[in-house]
């Protein structure tokens, strides 16, 4: 089959997978992480992991689990996810990924995903409607670096996008705005505008370096191991990658109190 068929193939069951979760194809996506593990259904870690590892889809026990390596910039680790989610969709079983695996244009696998990724970020629908609600502005580095932040994507990805959904009349206008941003001329623009920012799982992970992010139904079993008395605070503040009195308060905002017994023994090993 050639690569054209397989990006085909990732591109419609990106199209199919934001139908069925109700985000539908004209907006940016909410929070992906949120997304991957309550319609999805799939358990989400981001975490360090080795270097060159940007991502894995794995099963442990009969179960799908999906890392995301926390160390990477938030629209890179955004892209692990939806990749690693087109995994999933596409029932490849598991992978791990690292930069050059994601490049491939070899493994079908590979294509499909990256292909999948793209359209379930910013669905071409999406980028035309965001074009068309400006009246189809002249294409440059600030528009590209405006999509780029309007979807929670690199402003390379946001030239790729806009390519695909054909608003570069020609492929040297496609070429120069990639020449600007290898020249990271998008940062130096960035940082000039009022841009918004995305608040979500990802982003405040990232921001507060607190790694790992478990899945939250391995956290709601810690903390209902705690109340039952057989997960200790410490053990929940290491696993979070929070203090023990940032746990203690948000065990309180829960309405958690601390167990009658306190010789407890910890389970999460």
């Amino acid at each position: 089959m050639p690569s054209s068929e397989w990006t085909r193939d990732g591109v419609d069951a990106a199209r199919e997978a934001r139908v069925r979760f109700g985000v539908g194809l004209d907006a940016p996506l909410p929070d992906i992480v949120t997304l991957i593990e309550e319609l999805a259904e799939v358990p989400v870690v981001l975490c360090v992991l080795p270097n060159g590892v940007a991502g894995a889809y794995l099963f442990k026990g009969g179960s799908p689990f999906i890392f995301a390596n926390g160390r990477h910039a938030p629209v890179r680790q955004r892209f692990t996810l939806a990749h690693e989610l087109g995994h999933h969709v596409m029932n490849h079983r598991t992978v791990v990924d690292t930069g050059k695996v994601m490049d491939d244009q070899k493994d079908p696998r590979e294509v499909m995903a990256n292909s999948f990724a793209a359209e379930f970020l910013a669905p071409v629908q999406a980028v035309s409607n965001w074009m068309e609600a400006r009246n189809n502005p002249q294409i440059d580095t600030e528009l590209v670096t405006r999509i780029a932040a309007y979807f929670g994507i690199s402003a390379q990805a946001a030239s790729y996008r806009l390519d695909r959904a054909r608003y570069f009349p020609a492929r040297r206008d496609w070429s120069g705005i990639d020449d600007a941003i290898s020249r990271a001329r998008h940062l130096e623009i960035a940082r000039s505008m009022d841009l918004p920012e995305l608040h979500d799982v990802v982003y405040e992970t990232h921001t507060t370096g607190r790694l790992p992010r478990l899945p939250q139904t391995m956290v709601n079993d810690m903390l209902a191991g705690y109340a039952a008395g057989l997960v200790s605070l410490e053990r929940i503040a290491d696993a979070t990658g929070r203090s023990t009195d940032a746990v203690v308060r948000r065990l309180s905002e829960l309405g958690i109190s601390a167990p009658q017994d306190e010789q407890q023994t910890d389970w999460w090993e």
